[in-house]
């Protein structure tokens, strides 16, 4: 599967943003559509998607149950940097975005760059089906 589009996608965030450790787009079975790791960071794409899809389920049941209302993000902090979890849509599935920062690249910034990628990805998906 090409996956073209979605490299210009991710490479123009890492551009942006800076301090961007690893971007991840997997479906919500697990499975890795596109990986993106820095050079510093070698981190196993599978076991990553995995973690993703696990953590964004739970995520979104919690918020459902929970709380009543409608999953935005999951949000890790650490000494290190942060972990944004996202719900998209790519080629016209449901998908899970993960964005790895380091913690040069504070929160609020961390967040706003995941949610703008994870919107350009859904609208990326939209328009190469309405191509085709």
């Amino acid at each position: 599967m090409d996956h073209s589009e979605l490299k210009k996608l991710i490479n123009h965030t890492v551009n942006q943003a800076e301090y961007v450790d690893v971007i991840n787009l997997s479906s919500v079975d697990g499975f890795t559509f596109y990986s993106y790791s820095s050079n510093k960071n070698s981190t196993e794409e599978d076991k990553l998607s995995a973690v993703s899809s696990s953590l964004i389920s739970l995520s979104n049941a919690a918020t459902r149950q929970l709380m009543n209302t409608t999953l935005v993000s999951t949000v890790i902090e650490s000494t290190d940097g942060n972990m944004i979890i996202l719900k998209t849509r790519y080629m016209g599935k449901d998908a899970v975005l993960c964005f790895i920062s380091g913690s040069k690249l504070i929160i609020g910034k961390s967040r706003y760059f995941a949610i703008k990628l994870a919107e350009s990805i859904s609208k990326l998906s939209v328009k190469r089906l309405t191509d085709k």
